[in-house]
């Protein structure tokens, strides 16, 4: 079912699953996922409702090979991610390339636009992610590069062609303006 379109590396099911293992182990630490600790997971943290719709859409959009089928899933999933962003205030954009293990701890103001993410990273609330406003005729060139396990704190805000390189923090309310090595 894999398309070539898409430089996301693995599964939905193993990006999923790693998804649910970062929150997993926030309630629990090392615990195996279970009917009762899954339904903890979403009653717990919202973040949750708005990856797995995320997911779901760019694996119909960027990965299917049957694009006409892709592209109707892609519409039913897109209106759930609406949904997320009235209900929770988190919006990930469908065109954002994600790695597994996502974790967003809380919700509200949280905007995750088109950027290139790596696995295992950190977002709270209050994060924008996305495309400068002042780079003209915008490009896929123009949206930030996180690598693994980037930390976002509340408030960050991180716009534009920067790269943030592995193990990178970024403290509450900082707006990032150049680049920063692992």
């Amino acid at each position: 079912m894999t398309g070539s379109g898409c430089p996301c590396s693995g599964g939905l099911a193993e990006a999923l699953r790693q998804d649910l293992d970062r929150y997993l182990y926030q309630l629990y630490g090392e615990v195996r996922l279970t009917t009762w600790t899954f339904l903890r997971v979403l009653v717990l943290f919202p973040g949750v409702w708005a990856v797995i719709p995320y997911r779901l859409t760019h694996q119909c959009l960027h990965r299917f090979r049957l694009k006409l089928l892709g592209n109707l899933l892609a519409s039913f999933f897109f209106a759930a991610q609406r949904l997320m962003i009235v209900l929770f205030g988190i919006e990930i954009d469908a065109h954002a390339h994600i790695g597994p293990g996502l974790f967003v701890n809380h919700s509200g103001g949280i905007v995750i636009g088109p950027v290139v993410m790596g696995a295992n990273c950190n977002i709270s609330h209050g994060v924008t992610l996305g495309r400068s406003s002042l780079a003209s005729g915008t490009t896929a060139a123009d949206v930030p590069t996180l690598g693994d396990r980037v930390w976002l704190g509340p408030g960050a805000v991180v716009a534009g062609p920067l790269t943030l390189g592995n193990d990178v923090t970024v403290a509450a309310n900082s707006l990032v303006t150049r680049d920063v090595p692992p």
